[in-house]
């Protein structure tokens, strides 16, 4: 960490400290918004489709560090973790396996951290002390996200100041994981709100030779007016992360935590600048536009080879929402344009580069047919153009370009107060990635857009704090993208197919005790083709959760949960021929403390200490004679651990 990490780090501390004596504490109650639906903050709750909010409290009464922590027990998620302390971690939505980072779309206040290439987006970015609500669409959302939101969306809603507020949090944990978080945020009287955040950990891991030093600063300043808000928004993030590598099965019985590449790590370091405005055009109009930039450089070894990469994208996200009055109630129209314009140099064996542009022009319209019956409508034209060269396939570069149009349709009835029932489709799509046309086998000079279609239907029910809810869903893909581990090119696979049911429940037994479940099936295979009926590779037909929330008394509380996820095919296992990765159940608790402003939370992951792999791939093992073959390769998770956290705020 730098010197000036380190100075504005102790500001935000003692500034924490030193306004606690005059600072008057002020809660204001906000009516519950849920934006992803029509990418615009509306209350309006009878969008046909399947959506999932994470609340604050929901977060701070399970005692998670990491949004790994929070996501593993949403129904239909599955979340990879390859270091195990929420670092690495990529979520599948709705049955992807190694290719879930480019098949799930991940937000931050609408603004995308999925890259342009195949590095998964960086949950690490956000920390928990800055969300305010998670939302997750259940499904594909290619007409109102567009590239790469195929299986869902995660949209990460941060926290907005409405009064002084400052908090400094200090976590220990096992493996050495120590982690200091601070933040400083106010409203003020003329207009003026800001909030600024830092947080740094150091942690050595389960793993040897799998050590993480992490900084993450941000800062936003907005300022409201009678006709709309304007914002800036920076942060800056700093990462390096040794990387052990996966063990082939002699190894992982001989030692589970060795690391099979010693040497290889990654340093990353990422800047991001975002500007935004909402502004009200008249009685029924309003614009909302944001200008981000993001640049990523990367420095680092895989398997022993040495590689630099730099990663520069900047998005533009003007939109236009109207609100009308019918007889029948209010109906919405969104009407938006997305300019993705990325730069990418990797440099390894050779060198790689890539210029990109992605245009899009979007559209949808929520309708009230009658006072219980809610209609969507909408569509999507999307164009991508690739400038690309590289050291081998493309000496004298080539432009690869092509485009795609999807359609949303739904209902959405509301039966009664407590009962309503839905049914959506919703096409989608994702362009090759900026690394992806560079290695294909021979004779496949660019790959084919993927393509698919999202069916579902669902039923739910709510009676104040408690609810319940069962959606069927069909995900169809042409073309699906993936990494062919026997050829080593990536390719378009014959067509696949994944239905599922997700049962979710929540119950308020008592003031003091809340109990939450979810069960998911998903049945992931090729639909054609060669491999007809095999599963797609490392997909769970089976995960379940329980979770119970009890309040002691006023200051203590207790939260435990059981996750289960069954088995699954290796990454990369498309014939289905290697043995599969064992399903497993993981029990975790958490107590709590809260006095005044001091708040103390004690969690144990893998109670039971339970042995398990949370991920394996198909890999080549040189070892097996006479010439190599491949194999998988297993990485271990953390055995049973702990973490004490003690917080200040007010």
């Amino acid at each position: 960490m730098t010197k000036f990490h380190q100075s504005l780090l102790a500001s935000l501390i003692l500034a924490a400290i030193s306004n606690s004596a005059s600072a008057a504490s002020t809660n204001t109650q906000l009516d519950t918004v849920v934006v992803s639906a029509t990418r615009s903050e509306q209350t309006n709750t009878t969008i046909p489709g399947s959506i999932s909010v994470i609340s604050r409290q929901d977060i701070e009464a399970s005692g998670a560090s990491t949004l790994a922590d929070v996501l593993r027990g949403q129904g239909g998620v599955q979340v990879r973790d390859l270091v195990g302390d929420g670092s690495g971690i990529t979520v599948s939505i709705r049955g992807f396996g190694a290719t879930a980072g480019s098949n799930t779309l991940l937000l931050v206040d609408g603004r995308r951290l999925n890259n342009p290439d195949l590095a998964a987006p960086e949950f690490s970015s956000i920390h928990l002390k800055d969300i305010e609500r998670i939302e997750i669409i259940q499904g594909s959302a290619g007409t109102l996200f567009g590239d790469q939101a195929v299986g869902g969306v995660i949209n990460i809603i941060t926290r907005s100041p409405e009064a002084e507020h400052a908090h400094v949090k200090l976590t220990t944990a096992s493996y050495n994981n120590n982690s200091i978080t601070a933040g400083i945020s106010n409203k003020l009287d003329n207009g003026l709100s800001y909030r600024i955040s830092a947080s740094q950990r150091s942690a050595d891991n389960y793993r040897d030779r799998n050590d993480v030093d992490y900084t993450n600063l941000l800062g936003r300043l907005d300022y409201d007016f009678d006709a709309g808000k304007v914002f800036l928004e920076y942060q800056t993030i700093d990462e390096d992360l040794q990387l052990p590598g996966g063990l082939f099965a002699a190894d992982f019985a001989l030692d589970r935590r060795a690391a099979r590449f010693p040497t290889d790590f990654s340093d990353t370091d990422t800047d991001s600048a975002r500007i935004g405005l909402n502004y009200v055009l008249s009685n029924n109009w309003q614009l909302e536009a944001e200008l981000t930039q993001r640049d990523t450089d990367v420095i680092g070894r895989l398997s022993g080879f040495n590689f630099v990469q730099e990663r520069k994208v900047e998005e533009l996200t003007p939109r236009l929402i109207g609100s009308f009055d019918t007889d029948n109630g209010e109906a919405l129209v969104t009407i938006g344009l997305d300019f993705i314009n990325s730069d990418y140099l990797l440099t390894a064996f050779g060198t790689t580069t890539n210029e990109q542009k992605v245009r899009n022009f979007y559209g949808q319209v929520v309708i009230p047919v009658s006072n219980k019956l809610t209609a969507i409508v909408g569509a999507r034209a999307a164009n991508v153009e690739n400038d690309l060269a590289d050291s081998f396939k493309f000496i004298n570069g080539v432009e690869i370009d092509d485009s795609e149009t999807v359609f949303e349709a739904g209902l959405s009835l509301q039966v009664n107060p407590e009962w309503r029932a839905f049914i959506r489709r919703d096409g989608n799509f994702r362009f090759a990635k900026l690394d992806e046309h560079t290695q294909t086998l021979g004779g496949v000079n660019a790959l084919e857009t993927q393509t698919g279609t999202s069916y579902e239907a669902g039923a739910e029910w709510k009676r104040h704090a408690n609810s319940a809810r069962a959606t069927l869903f069909r995900l169809k893909l042409d073309n699906e993208i993936d990494y062919d581990t026997v050829n080593f090119a990536n390719i378009n696979l014959d067509p696949t197919v994944r239905d599922g049911l997700i049962l979710e429940a929540n119950w308020q037994t008592t003031d003091k005790l809340r109990l939450s479940g979810q069960y998911s099936y998903i049945d992931a295979e090729f639909d054609k083709g060669a491999f007809k009926g095999n599963d797609i590779p490392f997909v769970a037909r089976n995960t379940a959760h329980v979770s119970a929330t009890y309040d002691i008394d006023s200051n203590w509380d207790v939260f435990a949960e059981v996750q289960y996820i069954g088995d699954r095919i290796a990454a990369g296992d498309i014939t289905n021929a290697f043995g599969k990765l064992d399903g497993h159940t993981v029990l975790n608790i958490k107590l709590g403390y809260q006095r005044n402003n001091w708040l103390a939370a004690l969690r144990v992951n893998n109670l039971t200490d339970r042995k398990y792999s949370d991920f394996a791939a198909t890999s080549y093992n040189p070892a097996i004679p006479p010439f190599g073959a491949t194999d998988i390769a297993f990485y271990a998770a953390p055995e049973r651990n702990i973490s004490l956290s003690m917080q200040y705020a007010y």
